[in-house]
């Protein structure tokens, strides 16, 4: 089989192609297969180390470039997301054909990846899905919306090893990995943010967006009840049932009820219906906050981040390749254009 190129500009590999290069992921992931393994040994602190100018460095995560790994090297992860709906894309890892444009920061105490030129003055918060902003496209979609004019921020909201729920369902110990997601709540996630706002208003940015794929979609929606901070908000197939199945928070409904800037939702085939047929925008219309729905009815919950690596069945099936990369181009291109809307020159 020839490798070939997807609309995104990648190389997918050839199917049933193998690599030799090392997977950085291939510890955690060898030690959930063990049965016996404990919760602790996974989730064990990594404090940040310290280089040889005595400048502390990134922990392991805010370390790892997933765009060594090949997407062979993700095979353990064809499982779907258990908190997604059913028929969601598994994890793909960032194809090694592909080189960021940008660069990590540490914003604080907040590690992030940053790319595009506040000159535009605005910027675009992006956050990521539950398996970390390390996998799948996450990094080129970052880069994608920077060439739209914009200054764009990631910063790494999972703060605690193995950094991904990857792992967890790698090693099928799925209700732990709940466990250790409830850790990132609004209260955490805030803090994250707070250096984030620093730095864009120390860059004289003064119009803020956000992007949230899956759970970084609940991040969106509670970063927009704050419309002097955040002044339009796109999520991209939303998993906001997180507030009140890992938080102890509310419905999707009440959730929309309390937000306050735009918002544009991108749902898959897969989402509930409510996301996509008025329910929420007539909550949000009530309060006099705009409100968009762009349905993506041929994609798959996490086509954003996780169609354009490695796509399993998706690859094998062949033409859906293209599918997906035009249906995250169309995407990017949505966003882009509500982002042009609400936040004006």
């Amino acid at each position: 089989d020839l490798e070939t190129k997807n609309h995104l500009g990648s190389v997918m590999p050839a199917r049933g192609s193998h690599s030799s290069a090392r997977d950085p992921w291939s510890s955690p992931t060898a030690a959930l297969d063990k049965k016996t393994e404990t919760l602790s040994t996974l989730t064990q602190s990594t404090s940040p180390t310290t280089d040889n100018t005595g400048t502390p460095s990134p922990c392991l995560n805010q370390q790892r470039d997933m765009t060594t790994v090949t997407p062979c090297a993700a095979k353990a992860s064809l499982a779907p997301c258990p908190l997604c709906p059913q028929g969601s894309l598994p994890a793909s890892a960032a194809h090694e054909a592909y080189s960021p444009k940008g660069e990590q920061k540490q914003l604080g105490g907040t590690s992030a990846y940053v790319v595009g030129d506040a000159r535009f003055g605005s910027a675009i918060v992006v956050a990521h899905d539950v398996f970390g902003g390390d996998w799948g496209l996450h990094k080129q979609v970052c880069d994608m919306l920077a060439e739209g004019g914009h200054l764009v921020v990631m910063p790494y909201f999972f703060t605690s090893a193995p950094y991904s729920i990857e792992p967890f369902y790698a090693g099928n110990i799925v209700p732990q990995g709940k466990e250790w997601l409830s850790e990132f709540d609004w209260a955490h996630c805030s803090k994250i943010l707070e250096p984030v706002h620093t730095f864009l208003d120390e860059a004289g940015i003064t119009r803020v967006g956000a992007i949230g794929y899956c759970w970084g979609a609940w991040v969106v929606a509670k970063m927009t009840q704050d419309p002097s901070k955040c002044h339009a908000g796109v999520w991209a197939h939303p998993s906001c049932q997180v507030d009140r199945e890992l938080y102890g928070g509310v419905s999707e409904k009440e959730l929309a009820a309390a937000i306050r800037s735009p918002t544009l939702v991108l749902p898959s085939r897969h989402e509930p219906a409510f996301y996509s047929d008025g329910s929420l925008e007539g909550v949000a219309s009530g309060n006099g906050v705009a409100w968009e729905t762009v349905k993506f009815g041929d994609q798959s919950h996490g086509w954003m981040t996780r169609s354009a690596g490695w796509l399993g069945k998706y690859y094998e099936a062949g033409s859906d390749q293209i599918k997906a990369a035009v249906g995250v181009q169309r995407a990017v291109n949505a966003s882009l254009g509500f982002y042009a809307k609400h936040l004006p020159y």
